[in-house]
């Protein structure tokens, strides 16, 4: 069975991502990711703006703010897109996550770096970042970072968003 869903998954590669389901759960196929396919993900994304949220299943503030964000990324007059992305260690690839986003009903799409990747990566993205998560990075889709934030709200992400078209050239 392994093998089927790891075969399953490898097509998601070859499929648009909001297309492919986890056959276990119906829930979006985590994917893995790197820094380079986080930008060209930013800046492909549909909606001027993009969320970027680093997670990890056993943090307790990160569970706190998901609700957040996935009522953000379900609101049809959004002005960013949500991208998710698990820092958790990987075993928790194929037990733990897929039945994590099912239970919380993100139906969108959701990636998975290891931790030291994900440390490298942000640090690559947010030299100043201080190793806490939750991290949210809010980029516009030509991959400027706008701001970067903790522990965050929808309304904290409209307000961030104002702000930067208010001042934008």
């Amino acid at each position: 069975m392994k093998s089927a869903t790891w075969y399953i998954l490898s097509l998601c590669s070859l499929i648009p991502l909001t297309a492919c389901k986890s056959p276990e759960t119906g829930s979006p196929a985590v994917r893995p990711l790197d820094a380079h396919t986080l930008m060209e993900t930013v800046r492909s994304a549909s909606r001027p703006y993009v969320v970027v949220n680093f997670y990890a299943t056993w943090c307790k503030p990160c569970m706190k703010e998901l609700p957040e964000l996935v009522a953000l990324q379900q609101d049809e007059a959004r002005e960013s897109d949500v991208i998710l992305i698990s820092v958790d260690e990987p075993e928790a690839l194929a037990r733990q996550l897929p039945e994590f986003l099912a239970n919380r009903q993100i139906d969108f799409p959701s990636y998975h770096m290891p931790p030291a990747q994900a440390q490298s990566a942000i640090f690559a993205l947010y030299p100043e970042w201080n190793t806490a998560i939750p991290l949210n990075l809010i980029y516009r889709t030509d991959g400027r970072l706008v701001e970067a934030t903790g522990i965050t709200t929808r309304e904290e992400i409209a307000m961030i968003i104002h702000m930067d078209q208010s001042f934008r050239p």
